[in-house]
């Protein structure tokens, strides 16, 4: 059953889905020249490595579970969900939502799950070390890079490295055809290289936000279903008709995500 806690957890992942949209709106309504219009596109790029990859990892908190292995092959990488401090905390009761949000993890996907994993230990937890952030285009961005040089300072972080080089052929080795990993033989650095389309991740945050949509309209229907003593009970304060109006709310004010004509 719903609860105030789910509730609020739901409500600061609206926050975060608003954010992450409006931010994502930017790469369709602006045209900008990485050159003449720097702090523009110093902005752009701030906003994507922050307020889209990072939220899109706070939807989908995935992490790389390194298998002990004695020959590492591509399968000794899997691709799981930390349930900590999270939607999927099994603390909170909004498995309409956090079910659905599973199946967003395809294969389709691993190429950006598999580095923002790295971009947020770099970031966050300063485990690795954010290189770069740019684009191809000069104009009408389509196509971000990003990279990332690993450390490597323990025995978990080297099977990182020979976990990623195994699923390249080589060093400089496409793990997909967007993700590669490359190492620089004098200085020995490690590097972990993405080149995305933006619609790929806007496909993504699109069907983030639908299954977010469906979810509050599944809260909806059960808080309308809810006898008085069990808003009283799990509500605290509020009434019926604070909860559908504020449920309502969130509906009705998530951003459109626009695509490029």
């Amino acid at each position: 059953m719903i609860n105030s806690d789910s509730l609020n957890a739901l409500g600061a992942y609206w926050i975060s889905l608003v954010d992450m949209i409006e931010s994502l709106n930017n790469f369709n309504t602006q045209n900008i020249n990485p050159i003449y219009d720097r702090e523009l596109f110093i902005k752009m790029c701030y906003d994507w490595q922050e307020k889209i990859m990072l939220k899109i990892y706070e939807f989908l908190p995935v992490k790389i579970d390194i298998q002990k292995a004695e020959t590492i092959t591509s399968n000794d990488m899997n691709i799981i969900l930390d349930p900590v401090d999270n939607l999927f905390s099994r603390n909170l009761d909004i498995s309409m939502l956090t079910d659905k949000l599973k199946n967003l993890i395809t294969e389709e996907y691993w190429d950006l799950f598999i580095f923002n994993y790295f971009l947020r230990n770099a970031i966050l937890h300063n485990r690795h070390q954010m290189v770069y952030v740019g684009t191809l285009a000069t104009s009408n961005i389509d196509v971000m890079k990003m990279q990332v040089r690993l450390s490597i300072k323990n025995r978990l972080s080297k099977q990182y490295v020979l976990v990623l080089n195994a699923i390249g052929t080589s060093w400089n080795g496409f793990i997909s055809n967007s993700l590669f990993v490359s190492k620089n033989e004098t200085s020995k650095d490690v590097f972990i290289h993405l080149t995305i389309k933006v619609d790929k991740v806007r496909n993504l945050v699109g069907e983030i936000s639908y299954i977010y949509v469906q979810s509050l309209h599944s809260v909806l229907e059960e808080v309308i279903h809810l006898s008085e003593y069990e808003i009283e009970t799990n509500f605290r304060e509020l009434t019926r008709l604070d909860l559908v109006k504020t449920i309502s709310s969130w509906i009705d004010k998530i951003p459109r995500i626009y695509t490029r004509s």
